[in-house]
């Protein structure tokens, strides 16, 4: 296991817990055992935690937050008026507040990610906040027209599972000096955001075609590589919906 691999699966990690003994831990544990940085890392990590809970304790939950929040999941998508996602948007931006939205300004900035491992992380972070969009569009057909013609990526592979659901919009990325977009797809009243990275193969396991689905805080995330382009698809669906819209 890498570090990278091992700070992913520790992000979820609650220290004091049963998962302690998990398995899925075990491995990552060991190697906290042995690596100083790693081990900085994650006491930087535990003392932010603490301090996210400290101020959730002080938010109060508007008592009738779910009850929107399911409403606005049960309504369809349309072209015309308010889209379903900007409502339902606007109301997950409260249960994000409530996340910690607002502190992660108490991290310090990260540095510079050297793999596709550490870039995952950086946007489960980035991603707790809805990104600024450039272009939005409900249709996969003019998201894929807009960045054509920007050269920012070329022929995009998008899961067949995930071409069925509507776009949001997309925007362009710049990482390292390479041409990255990110897509967003709203996926039964969930978001999922597909990033495309073209460019020479990266490290981290990212040079092959192999899926590999990790857990990064409270995002569900899967990346492969396909035709020399890395592509990372990231949610807060639950996983077996991940798989579902991967498997097509």
């Amino acid at each position: 296991m890498t570090r990278d691999e091992a700070q992913a699966l520790l992000q979820a990690y609650r220290p004091g817990t049963a998962d302690a003994h998990d398995p899925v831990f075990a491995e990552a544990l060991d190697l906290l055992s042995r690596d100083a940085a790693l081990r900085t890392w994650f006491e930087s990590q535990d003392r932010f935690d603490g301090a996210v809970r400290d101020r959730l304790r002080a938010v109060a939950v508007p008592d009738d937050l779910l009850s929107r929040l399911l409403t606005a999941r049960g309504q369809p998508v349309r072209r015309r008026g308010a889209p379903v996602w900007r409502r339902a948007l606007a109301l997950a931006a409260a249960v994000a507040l409530l996340l910690g939205l607002g502190l992660y300004g108490l991290r310090s900035p990260p540095d510079a990610p050297t793999a596709l491992g550490a870039y995952r992380n950086h946007l489960a972070a980035w991603l707790r906040q809805f990104p600024t969009l450039e272009f939005e569009s409900e249709q996969l057909s003019e998201v894929k027209a807009w960045l054509a013609a920007r050269g920012v990526t070329g022929d995009l592979a998008v899961p067949k599972g995930l071409e069925k659901f509507p776009t949001i919009g997309c925007r362009r990325l710049d990482w390292q000096g390479r041409n990255a977009s990110l897509i967003c797809f709203m996926v039964d009243g969930e978001v999922m955001h597909l990033v495309v990275i073209a460019g020479p193969p990266l490290d981290g396991g990212a040079a092959g075609v192999e899926l590999r689905h990790v857990r990064v805080g409270e995002f569900h995330t899967a990346t492969w590589a396909r035709d020399g382009t890395a592509y990372l698809l990231l949610t807060r669906a639950p996983a077996e919906t991940l798989r579902r819209v991967l498997a097509g």
